[in-house]
């Protein structure tokens, strides 16, 4: 109907909405695990969350799990590594 550029972004997003709700659960199921303090003040673009992302995936120590993690929740354990809060 729209033509398949449309869709595809229609398909990303309902993805993106998906992991979102799934993202939620994890956090309501194990809130400290995945829990991370960002300063405010720190600022991260798209290509930040990518490098992110990136050394998470290639860490030698996480192969074993890692790469049968969706990427919301492989980027959530990277936050919380990166910018753990203070306990």
């Amino acid at each position: 109907m729209y033509g398949t550029q449309w869709e595809g972004y229609a398909e990303n997003y309902m993805r993106g909405l998906a992991d979102g709700f799934e993202m939620r659960e994890a956090l309501r199921m194990k809130p400290s695990r995945y829990e991370y303090c960002k300063p405010y003040s720190v600022k991260m673009e798209a290509d930040d969350y990518r490098a992110l992302l990136d050394a998470q995936l290639k860490d030698p120590a996480k192969q074993e799990y890692i790469t049968h993690l969706p990427a919301y929740l492989v980027l959530l354990i990277g936050m919380n590594e990166k910018f753990p809060c203070s306990k």
